[in-house]
């Protein structure tokens, strides 16, 4: 299929430089710059705008920050250290200055051209971030470039559905970042039916028409599908994870007690509990638990710099991993685990019941019963005795998927 010319937006991309790992939204975002500016699609550059101004870059300098970027976050295996990171930078800002001038730093404006004047004739804005759509002046080029057709990738329609999880600022954000979708897509994407449902609703509330949506399951990293590393000893207890950033949402206020309550059943032979994830908003109750509820102590920990290759060493050895959040647009780290064919217990709700997965375990995220029993029944399951999962063959495979359906899009809007 013969689709338009692409500049993707990794201007968020290009904030992460300095992160030391990478949270849900940042890994979709390098996959899809991995696909279109490191891979076989002929992209024809990339979009940067720190500063708010929009310019475009040469697909090498954006291959070299988005090369960059995965290495700082020891996507390859590797961590290295400031020296390592500075290196990369090193590398990074030779790259700038030998394709566009001198290097002006992350706080200045990236070096590039006038995207209005440089754009490709008929070319497709690829946004998958969500960064940052939400300030109307980003945009406002497209006007002046009606041949410049705009795709956006939508996670979720969370923080409008349910603001009693979201931070008031974050709630506003996400307004301006529908109603830019509302106003400049000629294409959406999207991850699961249930987010497919919520634009839907969207749109017709602001008496919009539904533009062309393609519904994709989020690519999962090939970390997660790989061969284990050879068995070593087993752990000296057996744990769960739960992965996500420590807010209302994720529900982790609820398995603090549920793991509280199965300490002062079972004493010892609690399983451990390892909670991956960066501490949020509006989280001082399950603050207040880890640092002063002594009974969890030496029960449950916290992780929250681990690499994606680190993340999945750390799922394969566990006995599941736990989703006990209230709502989610897709709920990667589901994924992540059937790919690494690791049981999951999930919160039912749409959008895990759509997975029709054997692997994964269905509880009402306030059911303390159902969940302590779903625990106990996981926490001596030998591995040999683990579900069947229903897989595509390799994550390659599942990745690949993924971007045909992004690609029959582009093509769509092509004509």
């Amino acid at each position: 299929m013969r689709l338009p010319p692409v500049i993707m937006d990794v201007t968020r991309l290009a904030t992460r430089l300095g992160r030391a790992v990478p949270n849900g939204i940042d890994r979709v975002d390098l996959a899809y710059a991995q696909h279109f500016l490191g891979g076989e699609h002929d992209a024809m550059g990339a979009v940067i705008g720190l500063g708010g101004v929009p310019r475009l870059i040469e697909r090498p300098v954006a291959a070299s920050l988005v090369e960059s970027v995965a290495a700082g976050w020891g996507e390859d295996g590797s961590r290295g250290g400031s020296a390592a990171r500075s290196t990369r930078l090193g590398r990074l800002r030779t790259a700038a200055a030998r394709f566009e001038g001198p290097w002006a730093g992350r706080s200045g404006l990236w070096p590039g051209r006038d995207i209005v004047r440089s754009a490709p004739e008929g070319a497709i804005f690829l946004n998958v971030s969500q960064f940052p759509i939400w300030m109307p002046r980003y945009l406002a080029w497209l006007a002046r470039r009606p041949d410049i057709r705009a795709v956006f990738f939508l996670h979720d329609v969370l923080p409008l559905e349910l603001p009693e999880f979201f931070r008031p600022f974050e709630v506003r954000r996400h307004e301006g970042r529908m109603a830019a979708m509302a106003r400049h897509a000629a294409g959406i994407i999207v991850a699961s039916e249930s987010t497919r449902a919520a634009l839907a609703r969207y749109m017709q509330s602001k008496g919009r028409p539904m533009p062309p949506v393609a519904v994709a399951s989020l690519p999962v990293s090939p970390h997660f599908s790989a061969s284990p590393a050879p068995a070593g000893a087993p752990p000296s207890h057996p744990y769960f994870v739960c992965i996500g950033t420590i807010e209302p949402r994720k529900n982790h206020l609820f398995l603090l007690q549920v793991w509280r309550d199965l300490r002062l059943r079972l004493g010892q032979e609690t399983p451990h509990l390892v909670l991956v994830g960066q501490r949020g908003w509006d989280n001082e109750n399950v603050v207040d638990m880890l640092v002063r509820c002594e009974i969890l102590n030496g029960v449950v920990r916290e992780a929250s710099a681990l690499s994606t290759p680190a993340l999945r060493a750390l799922i394969e050895e566990s006995q599941a991993v736990l989703m006990p959040t209230f709502a989610e647009g897709f709920g990667l780290p589901v994924a992540e685990a059937l790919a690494a064919e690791v049981p999951v217990i999930a919160s039912d709700i749409d959008v895990f019941r759509q997975l029709g997965q054997p692997g994964v375990r269905l509880v009402d995220p306030l059911d303390g019963p159902g969940w302590t029993k779903a625990i106990c029944e996981f926490v001596n399951l030998p591995r040999r005795k683990r579900p069947k999962f229903n897989r595509h063959e390799d994550e390659d495979a599942a990745s690949m998927l993924h971007f045909r359906h992004v690609s029959e899009l582009l093509g769509f809007l092509r004509g």
